[in-house]
């Protein structure tokens, strides 16, 4: 498993958000750096200082999102994917948490 230590600088005039976050992202097995990238991409894009990283979730919920964002309520706010990722997870995601934003980050050709 690969370490990377990442320094994110977010410089967002339109929400008046100027932030740097160190993060350290282990790279697992399944993972490759194509799927890294596009997570370092969504943490850019939906940067909040609530964003998680890999969190861990309920021991009842088999699924894990690459990013999440919690209300004060701890109930997610914002899942997001990164990759490849089957419609019947984000079926059963999407319904479970049905007032959360559900994000798929994927690399195309253009």
């Amino acid at each position: 498993m690969a370490r990377l230590n990442i320094d994110l600088s977010v410089n967002d005039y339109d929400r008046n958000l100027f932030e740097v976050r160190k993060l350290v992202v282990e790279l697992r097995e399944n993972e490759g750096m194509r799927h890294m990238v596009l997570k370092i991409l969504a943490m850019a894009l939906y940067f909040d200082r609530k964003l998680l990283v890999e969190p861990s979730m309920d021991d009842e919920d088999r699924y894990q999102p690459d990013l999440l964002m919690r209300s004060d309520d701890y109930r997610p706010l914002l899942w997001v994917e990164c990759g490849q990722c089957r419609v019947q997870k984000l079926d059963k995601v999407a319904f479970r948490y049905y007032d959360a934003r559900v994000i798929v980050m994927k690399a195309t050709e253009r």
